[in-house]
């Protein structure tokens, strides 16, 4: 244990026979005990503990404890005379005991996630904006919130991925329990009168195969190989080859 501060001499009277300055009586003592990978300190520097330490004060003297988790740690609360996840204040008018836990923090994981379509994603905590910013590392077991934005002449279609493939919504939310990876799909708003483009495709080649579009267009190619788009937007096209036979 490490004793740190004003130390305590013995009782004395002075010659007017008023107590010491350094009476035991009038002294009180601040006992602070660490457990987890943190330290605790005075504002003053006159107490830094760890893993533990004991000082002595004048009774009536206020201290205010700081709390400084290390690296890749969270404190959890104090306990004894002191209780939440704030500074420490105490008046030591007699024998106080705190104790103060952190706990490490448990190894990130990786969040990816991938736009098909035109449109964004950012997430809460701060970490992804993709395009751009589409890959980040979260604490194992935070939930993430992912928020999804359609640019201009496109809706959200759905998500997939990462326990998110059942909703429509513009917020996802991913428990990261492990690596996962999610993507938003956008696709073109349906055009309205005198804001319509069609888009032909013509297949060409000895081979054989399908082009398919987005999802409710009735783009499937062939036989349907031509649909209508709003007048500017950005149409996703997949091409599948048809394996010979040989």
């Amino acid at each position: 244990m490490l004793v740190i501060g004003a130390g305590v001499a013995g009782a004395g009277i002075l010659g007017d026979g008023t107590p010491r300055p350094d009476d035991p009586a009038k002294q009180a003592h601040v006992v602070v005990a660490v457990t987890g990978p943190g330290t605790v300190a005075t504002t003053d520097g006159a107490i830094a503990c760890e893993p533990a330490c004991e000082a002595s004060f004048e009774r009536g003297t206020s201290v205010v404890l700081e709390a400084d988790p290390e690296e890749r740690a969270e404190f959890r609360g104090w306990s004894g005379s002191c209780t939440g996840l704030g500074r420490c204040r105490l008046t030591v008018d007699e024998d106080r005991k705190v104790s103060a836990t952190f706990a490490a923090l448990p190894d990130p994981v990786l969040l990816n996630v991938n736009v098909s379509g035109r449109g964004s994603v950012v997430s809460k905590p701060a970490g992804i904006d993709c395009p751009g910013e589409c890959s980040a590392s979260f604490a194992r077991g935070r939930t993430v919130q992912l928020y999804a934005t359609a640019g201009t002449g496109s809706s959200l279609a759905g998500w997939s991925g990462g326990g998110c493939s059942q909703t429509t919504k513009r917020r996802c939310d991913v428990t990261m329990n492990g690596r996962q990876s999610v993507t938003a799909r956008f696709r073109p708003d349906a055009a309205g009168p005198g804001d319509a483009a069609t888009l032909r495709i013509t297949p060409s080649g000895d081979g054989s195969g399908t082009v398919t579009g987005p999802r409710g267009f009735g783009l499937d190619c062939p036989p349907d190989c031509s649909a209508t788009f709003r007048r500017g937007a950005t149409v996703e096209l997949a091409a599948t080859g048809t394996r010979g036979r040989g």
